[in-house]
């Protein structure tokens, strides 16, 4: 899992099918090896779709070391800083793709919202700003196909790793002391903090 921190609190997850597990994988294994990567902040504020999507987000790491020891056989950390996911989302941008979620009932399992640390429940886009009020949670499923910037990085990643299976990006807007339980995603699963503290 990749995580940020940053003052504010929002939460991008990609979420992928798992290709099926080598014999390093740490669900074949009695321990599971979490690994931290150390590096100093990067030396630009912005992040930039016209370059290489998965390498600014992989940083020290290059794609081929993710892949060769990562992808699929071991969690990953990578600390971040602040400006780090700069121009790549934010919270104005959130509540922007939630007002582009259409009103249809085929579109009502995308926006979801959940109160303190309960199981979420369907929304309609005007009560999320009654939900963060409250203290609860934003739950917005393929985000990407209501951002045109983030279904631009879900489609540059998928053809960086020419990953043929399902591959999603979905956004949490958690209010302080809100969020999901533990729990376990049977999927791999990366995590960007947008902002905010875990």
């Amino acid at each position: 899992q990749f995580r940020d921190s940053i003052p504010k609190k929002t939460q991008s997850g990609f979420s992928r099918l798992a290709r099926p597990t080598s014999r390093h994988s740490p669900s074949n294994s009695r321990q599971s090896v979490f690994t931290r990567a150390s590096h100093s902040p990067m030396s630009t504020s912005s992040f930039d779709l016209s370059g290489d999507v998965l390498e600014q987000l992989l940083r020290p790491l290059t794609t081929q070391e993710f892949l060769d020891n990562y992808f699929g056989i071991q969690p990953l950390y990578i600390p971040g800083h602040p400006e780090k996911f700069t121009g790549l989302f934010s919270r104005r941008r959130f509540l922007h793709a939630v007002n582009n979620i259409p009103a249809s009932p085929q579109h009502t399992p995308a926006l979801r919202g959940a109160i303190g640390r309960g199981a979420t429940f369907p929304i309609h886009k005007d009560q999320v700003q009654h939900i963060l009020r409250a203290g609860g949670t934003i739950c917005v499923s393929s985000i990407h196909h209501h951002d045109q910037r983030l279904a631009t990085m879900v489609n540059q990643i998928r053809a960086r790793l020419n990953f043929a299976g399902t591959m999603g990006l979905h956004c949490y807007y958690s209010s302080q002391q809100c969020g999901f339980t533990t729990h376990f995603d049977a999927r791999i699963a990366t995590t960007l903090q947008i902002a905010g503290r875990k």
